[in-house]
């Protein structure tokens, strides 16, 4: 059962950004098959950044990190999305 999804504006954002067909469809089909299939089988987070998942993939040499919520029952936070280069730091920030 596919859960329902809610991006931040953040993530429409950058997802509008991005300029590649291909990344954009990297990003979408993480977001929207993988995610909401089976959003706990992301890297669960520990510390101040418990209860956020994260998910990722390699596109062109460069790592792309996904990061997201679980608000129970079925729905589906994205909070951030981009490069892994100081993915962290701004999920802090945003949080």
């Amino acid at each position: 059962m596919a859960c329902d999804i809610q991006l931040k504006n953040a993530v429409i954002r950058y997802l509008k950004k991005i300029k590649e067909r291909k990344l954009k469809e990297r990003f979408v089909d993480l977001i929207y098959t993988t995610i909401a299939d089976d959003p706990e089988s992301g890297d669960a987070k520990t510390g101040d950044l418990s209860g956020i998942y994260t998910m990722g993939f390699r596109y062109q040499k460069t790592e792309y990190r996904v990061a997201y919520m679980i608000s129970p029952p079925t729905t589906v936070i994205v909070l951030l999305a981009g490069s892994h280069e100081d993915f962290y730091t701004s999920l802090k920030r945003q949080l």
